[in-house]
């Protein structure tokens, strides 16, 4: 999992802005994600960063995805124009790379699957 490069403060901004917006005191993020107060307050401070682990606690207690944390890019809609061109390209590779395209959808797919079951 790779941070933008400026990783800390930025995560701690996205996780601050995440927890007000489901008005959620440190203490109540921290109890839903069992994470202790100080760790979070860390990483809303810029102090620490989160392990993957960590990220996914964090992102299930704020019924979000763990990319919307680290990535201000990231956006619930897709461009389908977009996506269209990127499986018209991908139909281009040879085979071998399908098939390695296939298996990481797939396996993408089934991650989340897991997530929105967790979510529920």
């Amino acid at each position: 999992m790779k941070f933008q490069e400026n990783s800390s403060t930025f995560f701690g901004e996205r996780l601050k802005k995440f927890r007000i917006d489901k008005k959620f005191s440190q203490r109540q993020l921290a109890d839903k994600s069992k994470i202790t107060v100080s760790q979070i307050s860390r990483y809303e401070n810029g102090l620490s960063k989160p392990n993957g682990f960590v990220l996914q606690r964090l992102s299930i207690a704020l019924e979000i995805r763990y990319e919307e944390l680290i990535d201000s890019k990231f956006n619930d809609e897709i461009n389908l124009e977009d996506f269209d061109i990127s499986i018209q390209k991908a139909r281009k590779l040879p085979k071998s790379s399908l098939l390695i395209i296939k298996e990481v959808i797939d396996k993408f797919i089934e991650s989340d699957n897991i997530h929105s079951a967790l979510l529920k």
